[in-house]
């Protein structure tokens, strides 16, 4: 046997095995037969972008990618994205690091710019699905799962692994994220291509190229184009490109077979060569039903590729630290299976990376960096890995984009904007209930004409509200304290809080909270000996 039948029996194999009786799921597989001059890379086979309810009936969204060549495929540096827009939004500058500036496209308006998870192989001759709503709605409409989702749909991480995103924000979908997009495939006019970048060139290279329907902007022409030291070949004028037609409810898109066409295979910027955007889309690809000799899904993977963590938000404290200051970084992950290790990297002024262990701090994984001089930059990313095996970065494109930081000077003791913090308040035992205040600068606070109240207090007879007290005219009524077991009251002239210091106010006096805790208050709110 040849490796390119068995490559074909594979894929076969995978559209036969898990056939079941719903109506988008053929009995029998109709892959096509005739795989003349498959082509020598990865490609796009499948795409089902109309659907409607019942799901059972018209799909969920979903893209099908076929290894045709006889050896697996390590796909950890190639990347999918429909978010091609002329004159803004070209993925081919992923490699500029700054997305708000370069944009390379995804993260809003339904558009996406996703990359496959570290270390996911397709096996020759396999085919895999994303599915583009997430597992839910795929599982609902196929009874079976996708090999990955675009992104996490539920309120929790499952085993489906989902795409990473290329740069920050580049998918920006789901609830566990707080993404503000919901990816969607146009039925008017729109392109997907699959690619591949190394993470440090100045190019990516073309793996292949579907258009379809008439949206000009969403066509991709690179000729000419100059990214660093490097400058793309020619590709097809956009005006020339043979693309697809739409398929409507119940019908996809789908190669009529495994070759591309009358594609170009020299002189172009696809990974071996071919002009991926020359091919003759209008022939290759076909619009099918979905279901019998139709438009099928693959079976779902006898066993997932683990699914990564996700990092829902980062942080760091202080966040403006001054010369001198440590600071403490910040990420908060979760994970379908345990999470084993959080690393964070940091790098001074552009030098190396130093890596630092992460700690539990309850929901939160930190780490502190040591103190620098002012005017340092210091940058910062962290990769978080599970028990099964997934790993991710964060930020997602690391170390090409990352978190920074510059360190500012110290400021003159009592300069700048003064913040104390409340950071304990006891009420049990009633006697020896105490507040607790904090300094976090790296100055003393002079405590002079601070005043502390719990008198705030709204009613149909008069507000008591403590900012009155600014008032010309006020009395207790107006601002509150004094009845009711509320107090409005004043540090004393020229009480000093260090800097870092805490200071403890007993409520109910220094006799109970020192009867209570065996030590003395700082303050005490009345003498009550």
């Amino acid at each position: 046997m040849t490796g390119k039948t068995a490559s074909v029996r594979k894929t076969l194999a995978r559209l036969f095995l898990l056939a079941l009786p719903i109506g988008l799921i053929a009995v029998a597989g109709s892959v096509p037969s005739a795989f003349a001059d498959p082509a020598d890379h990865l490609i796009i086979s499948d795409v089902l972008i109309k659907t409607r309810t019942p799901l059972s009936t018209f799909g969920s969204p979903h893209i099908l990618i076929v290894n045709p060549t006889a050896g697996d495929l390590d796909l950890s540096r190639v990347y999918l994205t429909d978010g091609t827009t002329a004159p803004a939004a070209f993925y081919y500058n992923l490699p500029l690091g700054t997305p708000a500036v370069a944009n390379p496209g995804g993260g809003n308006g339904g558009d996406f710019n996703a990359r496959f998870p570290a270390g996911y192989v397709l096996a020759a001759g396999d085919t895999l699905a994303i599915a583009i709503n997430g597992s839910t709605e795929y599982q609902e409409a196929y009874g079976r799962q996708p090999d990955l989702e675009l992104y996490e749909d539920g309120n929790a991480c499952d085993e489906v692994p989902e795409m990473l995103e290329a740069f920050p924000g580049s998918i920006d979908a789901g609830n566990l994220v707080g993404g503000g997009n919901t990816p969607a495939l146009s039925d008017v006019g729109e392109s997907l291509v699959l690619y591949t970048w190394d993470g440090s060139s100045d190019l990516v290279q073309d793996l292949d190229y579907i258009a379809w329907g008439d949206y000009a902007a969403s066509l991709v022409d690179k000729s000419g184009v100059t990214i660093g030291t490097g400058t793309y070949l020619n590709d097809t004028p956009t005006a020339d490109q043979d693309v697809a037609a739409v398929p409507n409810f119940r019908r996809a898109l789908r190669r009529v077979s495994l070759d591309e066409g009358t594609e170009a295979l020299t002189g172009g910027n696809g990974v071996t060569g071919h002009d991926e955007t020359s091919e003759n889309m209008g022939t290759t690809w076909s619009v099918v039903d979905v279901g019998v000799d139709g438009h099928q899904v693959p079976a779902a993977p006898a066993t997932f590729h683990p699914s990564a963590p996700i990092v829902t938000q980062s942080g760091q404290t202080p966040s403006e630290p001054y010369d001198g200051q440590e600071t403490v970084v910040r990420i908060t992950a979760l994970s379908h299976s345990a999470i084993s290790g959080v690393t964070f990297f940091y790098s001074v002024d552009g030098g190396g990376y130093t890596d630092v262990s992460g700690s539990v701090d309850g929901d939160d994984y930190v780490a502190t960096l040591p103190a620098q001089s002012e005017g340092a930059v210091v940058n910062w990313y962290a990769t978080v890995q599970n028990v099964a095996g997934g790993e991710t970065l964060y930020p997602a494109n690391a170390p090409v984009q990352v978190n920074s930081y510059t360190v500012g000077a110290v400021p003159p003791p009592g300069s700048g904007a003064v913040k104390l913090l409340i950071t304990e308040v006891s009420v049990d035992p009633v006697e020896a209930e105490f507040i607790e205040i904090h300094n976090p600068q790296n100055f003393e606070v002079n405590l002079s004409d601070y005043y502390l109240t719990d008198a705030i207090y709204y009613s149909s007879y008069g507000n008591q509200l403590y900012w009155q007290i600014a008032w010309a005219e006020v009395d207790r009524s107006a601002v509150g304290g004094g009845f009711y077991n509320d107090f409005t009251a004043r540090f004393p002239d020229g009480y000093v809080i260090p800097a870092g210091a805490t200071i403890t106010i007993a409520i109910r006096g220094s006799d109970n909270f020192q009867t209570t805790f065996g030590f003395a208050p700082d303050l005490e709110l009345y003498e009550d000996g």
